[in-house]
């Protein structure tokens, strides 16, 4: 059941993706930013995994330790961030360019979180 779950999510990240092409919003830069957030707060829970991300290992490991999880709120905080500096610019390829990567990085996480589930726990 829960391989069917992360492939529908994996579908519905990949088929939003080939609209962010045409909609490269800051509203869907955060909806990419807050799927890439969701999928790694589950691979670094569920599979043990760790952060490959290394600007934001490095922030979460000189803010909170080495712990498994203390990567996400580094990653909400680059990303909150990251949303305000593209409101304000306001360049149209940049916040596109943004978004396929969040949405990219989205589609990645859960394509390994799928691909990487523990014996017995489909």
């Amino acid at each position: 059941m829960r391989t069917f779950i992360i492939y529908s999510i994996l579908g519905l990240l990949l088929s939003g993706c080939a609209t962010v092409q045409k909609y490269g919003t800051t509203q869907n830069f955060a909806r990419c930013g807050a799927a890439d957030v969701a999928t790694t707060a589950v691979g670094l829970s569920i599979n043990n995994l760790r952060e490959n991300n290394p600007v934001t290992r490095w922030i979460a490991v000189k803010l909170f330790g080495d712990s498994v999880l203390s990567s996400i709120p580094v990653a909400i905080g680059l990303y909150v961030a990251t949303y305000f500096v593209l409101k304000k610019i306001n360049e149209p390829r940049l916040t596109q360019a943004a978004t396929i990567l969040a949405c990219g990085t989205a589609v990645k996480n859960a394509y390994i979180v799928a691909t990487h589930a523990p014996a017995g726990a489909q």
